[in-house]
């Protein structure tokens, strides 16, 4: 697939049956690795499942960085303050908190130049698109 600046772009997906260790694991290296490519990236603060207890502090965390955001002006105290949460990947306590929860949110993404370089949905079945 060529995406619309002409680059070379590889879609990747998880296949169904992995093991959940796996799956957590796939979504972790894939940011790790494009760790350095993003400039943006946003989670949510949602699940369809119960939150692992090992994931329980990236979440109260996540929603203190929410708050943050309202308190700072960047994110209007009427929307969800669960949803589309700004990550700073530069920061090393957000961007543990990304790596945390993109495993289990309903949506985290990541962009570079303005082309989404990851997505993970655990209703979409966790697609992890990359720019290659």
């Amino acid at each position: 697939m060529t995406s619309e600046a002409d680059e070379q772009r590889r879609d990747l997906f998880l296949r169904d049956g992995l093991e959940a260790a796996d799956v957590v694991r796939v979504h972790r290296e894939a940011l790790r690795v494009l760790r350095d490519s993003i400039e943006t990236a946003h989670v949510d603060a949602y699940s369809d499942i119960a939150w692992p207890r090992e994931v329980a502090p990236a979440y109260e965390q996540v929603l203190s960085m929410a708050a943050n955001e309202v308190a700072e002006g960047v994110r209007s105290a009427k929307g969800d303050p669960g949803m589309g949460i700004d990550v700073d990947v530069r920061d090393d306590m957000q961007f543990d908190v990304l790596l945390a929860l993109a495993p289990y949110t309903i949506h985290a993404e990541a962009w570079r130049q303005g082309r989404e370089i990851f997505s993970a949905s655990a209703a979409s079945g966790n697609v992890c698109p990359v720019v290659m």
